[in-house]
């Protein structure tokens, strides 16, 4: 029997109103596999990590975390219906995620917001609580700030104590969406050194990231979404250099001339192509 994937989506899909910004979209996630989400603004790629993590339902379709379905449950006769708030709440934890803003609580300190999920959701005793956040916090390089508040620290640390909060849970699963890109450039990079040892210890993550530089060098995989749908799903050896799509081609011209230390792909032939199909 095969094991399960860590968090796999199928037929994913999200509508709001009219708009159809995910579209059927199925993907798959190893245990200890590092997959980052690439994609222009507007492609479905944070709408894809709020519906795996099942933050915003999907329309349709379905999310399984180490085969157990999200927002389901099997009653004892074998019956499968919607689940309760509070398995829904226990399958959830199985996930963390992490956010672009951060969303610390401004009137906890930073082992506050570490541990508050600890006691709260966990219902761990406060000293057991302290011993764990410590300790993450110490993971991320933030010992010394344990008893500082949100306002008396830099954007770089505010995600990294995002970051320990997440871990301290000990989620099966990390989704991070966009970690760097309200950071002012000069604290991106302590970010994405926390998130590279993470990656270098197998931690299963999906990352949606404009870092390209980041996703050549920790990623596992690279998914390349457009228009609320998945293009090109490949190693990331060789999507930055052999894309199979020209899409992701396109993308990649635009991008990687910004970044060191990644070649330029090879170009297909579009000797046949009209000047209007090369527009992006």
């Amino acid at each position: 029997m095969s094991t399960p994937p860590a968090i796999a989506g199928r037929g994913l899909t999200m509508r709001f109103g009219p708009a159809t910004v995910l579209d059927g979209v199925d993907i798959a996630v190893a245990r200890g596999e590092v997959v980052c989400v690439l994609g222009p603004s507007g492609s479905g790629k944070s709408t894809l990590l709020r519906c795996l993590s099942f933050l915003t339902p999907p329309s349709a379709g379905a999310v399984h975390v180490g085969g157990e379905q999200l927002g389901m449950e099997t009653k004892s006769d074998g019956t499968t219906v919607p689940a309760s708030a509070a398995r829904l709440r226990h399958q959830r934890s199985r996930i963390g995620m992490v956010f672009q803003s951060f969303n610390l609580w401004p009137h906890l300190t930073a082992l506050g917001n570490v541990t508050e999920g600890l006691v709260q959701v966990r219902g761990e005793a406060r000293t057991d609580a302290r011993t764990q956040g410590l300790e993450m916090l110490a993971a991320v390089g933030l010992a010394d700030k344990a008893d500082a508040y949100p306002a008396r620290l830099s954007g770089g640390q505010q995600q990294r104590v995002a970051i320990a909060r997440a871990l301290a849970m000990k989620p099966e699963i990390l989704l991070f969406d966009e970690p760097t890109s309200a950071l002012d450039p000069e604290l991106v990079g302590e970010v994405l050194a926390v998130m590279e040892a993470l990656a270098e210890r197998h931690t299963t993550m999906i990352v949606v990231t404009h870092e390209i530089a980041f996703a050549a060098e920790a990623a596992d995989r690279i998914v390349f979404m457009d228009g609320g749908r998945i293009v090109e799903d490949a190693p990331a050896d060789r999507f930055f250099t052999t894309p199979a799509e020209e899409r992701s081609w396109r993308f990649l011209e635009r991008t990687m001339g910004r970044y060191l230390g990644l070649s330029r792909p090879q170009r297909p032939d579009m000797s046949g192509m009209s000047r209007h199909d090369h527009e992006v």
